[in-house]
């Protein structure tokens, strides 16, 4: 369908005083495909998305192999990155989950989606000993990479942003999720393009952030989408 009107991030937020100072805080998890094993497919996307970003300008800080920290410096803001590898069954995973949801600027997921077990709320609140609270005035952009994302990861993390001002969770949180399955051959491709187009201090609109994410994806397209645009800025 033709897009009759474009949206944009809340960038005077990100790239503003939005809790973090002048640091743009991205919390970046990719979950194994079954175990930490060479040749497996999530740690497999997890190095190559480490090397894609260094070659977009990234400058790493740390290279350990389940974690890697990445920085670059804006006009406005320095940019850091910490990049974890994690079985998304383990309570180490819910705990960095929920760190990441409650103080990241961005939060991105990369792997499967458990059937939307693994970052549901509720699951979370289980292994971590307390419900997810998500900060109600902080902008924030979540990306959930996995398999047909849209249906388990949307409205349960708007309605934790929900104020008497904001009904719908909308104004300070939008999301990025898949309409149907997400491939794992392309995964690091699609995680860079977008942290090129968000996290660099360029402002391009959602639709050209999408575009990016589909030619990374190629004929793998897993019909990603922007929720919670619509009371968003229609200029950068």
């Amino acid at each position: 369908m033709a897009v009759t009107r474009n949206t944009y991030p809340e960038y005077a937020k990100l790239y503003g005083e939005n809790g973090n100072g002048d640091v743009l805080q991205i919390s970046y998890l990719v979950g194994v495909d079954e175990n930490f094993q060479s040749g497996d497919l999530g740690k497999r996307t997890f190095q190559d998305a480490f090397a894609g970003l260094k070659s977009a300008g990234f400058q790493a800080t740390a290279d350990a192999a389940r974690r890697k920290t990445l920085t670059l410096r804006t006009q406005t803001k320095r940019v850091s990155i910490e990049m974890l590898l994690l079985d998304p069954n383990s309570g180490e995973f819910a705990a960095q989950a929920v760190r990441g949801m409650k103080t990241a600027d961005i939060f991105f997921y990369d792997g499967h989606s458990g059937l939307g077990g693994y970052l549901n709320p509720e699951r979370l609140a289980a292994d971590t000993g307390s419900p997810l609270a998500l900060a109600k005035n902080k902008y924030q952009i979540f990306v959930f990479q996995g398999c047909s994302t849209y249906a388990y990861y949307n409205s349960a993390y708007f309605n934790l942003k929900k104020t008497s001002s904001d009904p719908k969770g909308t104004k300070n949180l939008d999301i990025i999720t898949t309409g149907i399955g997400a491939a794992f051959n392309v995964g690091a491709k699609v995680d860079v393009a977008f942290f090129k187009s968000v996290a660099t201090g360029q402002r391009p609109s959602w639709q050209t952030i999408l575009d990016n994410i589909r030619k990374a994806e190629g004929y793998n397209s897993a019909l990603s989408h922007i929720n919670g645009d619509e009371d968003n800025p229609r200029a950068p």
